[in-house]
């Protein structure tokens, strides 16, 4: 009865001929499969080939689900699974640490990597270097051999990974749609920058995220978590552009992180919720920009009374809160100990709900369109010494 299996009736029939003896062999051979024992040298040799050649055919009419590559192997210091293959170093037993910067791999079509199961109770613990590479060509010192294959991994799973070495992992890797890793994994720098596939994250709760890690992550929603909490001389941080372009997350959670650099959460235009130290001390330049679903009351507990600088610090300080256009009703702009004491450049342009600023700290300067196109008739109240300079377009709606 195996052998009946038929094509659709409404298919053309050489498509039907096709397609009815293809999944007959398919079915052939995967029983003949079932029951042949190879020998050492032909389980070495033959990577499934048969069952995964066919697999993908059932596959495609959903008649079984997509098959990955062959079983993953761990043998001379490589781990391979026929199509790919890593570099791995044999730590504490099973313990495997890869090093993809001088990986190979012979895949033609979109594949999937999970090493939730290798042969011998193997585990990938550490992981690093899959995409990355700094310079103007993938083939110079800093590169990896594996960068032309980027954009041809779409699943990675690696659940006993609590370690990704090195910074740009997966860098430009377009068609990668899901990740799994270990609780408590640290994301170093550029590790997801441009994956802008990516849709599932596993975890989503990291002991530290570094900049650029999920620049341009346009697709992946929810809540992200970064737990590291710094020290007294080294405080969690931030650095530039790590959330920058993530236009679907809604939500980060940072409760230990004390210092922002550049367009952290730049273009988080679904973000409603973000949590940060209470002792936020640092809000570089361009920091929120196009955050606009950012209510006022989020941003009131951002700009705390104990914030020191606003902007970069330098002459030229710029944005901040740019087109935040969930900013309603009134802002209270009060600093014990701001050190820039000027409102930046473009620091509040856009805002166009937001109807009232109450200054209750001086201001020396406003720079140029600080408060452009708020909403029309916004006023702002002073009960101290009104700025000595309004740069153009200061306060324009």
């Amino acid at each position: 009865p195996l052998l009946k299996f038929a094509a659709p009736p409404l298919a053309p029939s050489f498509v039907r001929n096709f397609i009815t003896v293809s999944l007959r062999r398919c079915v052939s051979e995967m029983v003949q499969f079932c029951f042949y024992t190879p020998t050492d040298t032909e389980r070495k040799t033959m990577k499934h080939f048969r069952l995964l050649k066919y697999g993908m055919l059932l596959s495609a009419f959903g008649l079984f689900p997509a098959l990955s590559h062959a079983e993953w192997r761990y043998e001379d210091g490589k781990l391979t699974d026929g199509v790919w293959s890593f570099p791995a170093t044999l730590k504490n037993g099973t313990n495997l640490e890869v090093d993809a910067k001088l990986g190979t791999s012979s895949a033609t079509t979109p594949c999937v990597i999970d090493f939730s199961e290798i042969e011998g109770g193997y585990k990938v613990t550490k992981f690093g270097q899959f995409s990355s590479y700094h310079g103007t060509s993938p083939a110079n010192n800093k590169g990896t051999q594996l960068y032309p294959y980027r954009g041809l991994i779409t699943v990675f799973k690696a659940p006993d990974c609590a370690a990704i070495s090195n910074e740009a992992c997966f860098r430009y890797c377009t068609n990668l749609t899901t990740v799994v890793l270990a609780e408590g994994v640290g994301i170093p720098n550029r590790t997801f920058e441009a994956c802008n596939s990516l849709v599932e994250l596993e975890p989503r709760t990291f002991a530290g995220i570094g900049s650029d890690a999920f620049s341009g992550c346009s697709s992946l929603k929810g809540k992200i978590e970064n737990t590291a909490k710094g020290t007294d001389d080294k405080p969690a941080s931030f650095g530039n552009n790590v959330f920058l372009g993530c236009s679907s997350l809604e939500e980060v959670v940072a409760e230990n992180v004390k210092s922002l650099g550049e367009k952290v959460f730049n273009g988080c235009s679904s973000s409603t919720n973000i949590v940060l130290s209470p002792q936020i001390r640092t809000i570089n330049d361009w920091a929120f920009d196009g955050c606009a679903k950012l209510t006022t009351e989020n941003v009131q507990r951002i700009l705390h009374k104990g914030l020191v600088r606003l902007g970069n610090g330098g002459k030229n300080i710029r944005g901040g809160f740019n087109n935040c256009k969930g900013l309603t009703g009134t802002l209270v702009w009060e600093f014990t100990g701001l050190s820039t004491n000027v409102v930046p450049e473009n620091c509040f342009q856009g805002c166009d709900s937001l109807e009232r600023v109450d200054f209750k700290t001086p201001v020396t300067e406003f720079r140029a369109s600080a408060f452009y196109n708020l909403k029309p008739g916004a006023e702002f109240y002073m009960t101290v010494e009104a700025p000595k300079v309004f740069a153009s377009r200061a306060t324009m709606t």
